[in-house]
């Protein structure tokens, strides 16, 4: 196997997932799951802040960057001074 076809298998392996991370009925899954729960879409504790504080907690450690000091009011994000 040649270093282009791993470079590729990988690259496509990598768009399933974000395709299948991304699909609508997963979407509709966490969304269904939500309002069995109680959990609310918008808000403070709401699904939205809560996926978006993973995903940025996720992109910091990934990229290992710099932790700054976030305040999360309402939906959503508002550095601290």
């Amino acid at each position: 196997m040649s270093q282009d076809t791993s470079t590729e298998d990988h690259a496509a392996e990598a768009a399933r997932r974000l395709a299948g991370a991304l699909d609508p009925s997963v979407i509709d899954a966490l969304l269904a799951d939500a309002k069995i729960t109680g959990t609310p879409i918008e808000g403070v504790d709401g699904l939205l802040n809560r996926m978006t504080k993973s995903v940025i907690e996720r992109v910091v450690h990934y990229a290992d960057l710099p932790i700054m000091p976030i305040r999360y009011k309402g939906c959503g994000l508002a550095r601290s001074a």
